[in-house]
């Protein structure tokens, strides 16, 4: 929808996941807001065939899941526009264990619980550290690259 809003109602935005019940939701609500040239395709990203060339190519926390990110953005950077924009936002979770003081024991195991199963279907919890390498594997140029990490902490 921040795509949606960006482009206008003179542009057109296709979003895609391969849960087609998150794209009837999604659906709904870019209907509900009146974005009319916003519509969603259920289908996995790496079996995507992209028909025509758009504008930008847009991610949130999609390489972090595939074995092979720099092919698939390799294919769908095939159609898109000469100047047009790729932009990925993936997360670095490979230290997220230790960012918290005191250590606790109880933490690490139930960090341990979430992260296994991801990495053992193939995810890589450091995607993020890897999004500059992964762009120049694709082909593309050097991207600008930005961390930003929380940091909280109590009054006390």
């Amino acid at each position: 929808m921040l795509a949606a809003e960006l482009v206008g109602e003179t542009g057109r935005v296709l979003g895609v996941d391969a849960n087609e019940e998150v794209l009837q939701l999604a659906q709904a609500r870019a209907w509900a807001a009146g974005m009319k040239h916003l519509s969603f395709r259920a289908e996995d990203v790496l079996h995507l065939t992209l028909e025509q060339e758009y504008d930008a190519i847009i991610g949130r926390f999609i390489l972090m899941h595939l074995p092979e990110p720099a092919a698939v953005l390799r294919r769908l950077t095939d159609h898109l526009r000469l100047g047009g924009v790729v932009a990925f936002q993936e997360m670095d979770l490979s230290s997220h264990a230790d960012a918290f003081y005191p250590p606790s024991t109880l933490w690490e195991q139930v960090w341990s619980w979430c992260t296994q199963p991801f990495q053992q279907a193939g995810g890589e919890l450091n995607r993020g550290l890897k999004l500059y390498r992964t762009f120049l594997d694709a082909g593309l140029p050097a991207p600008q690259v930005r961390y930003e990490a929380a940091i909280g902490a109590s009054p006390l």
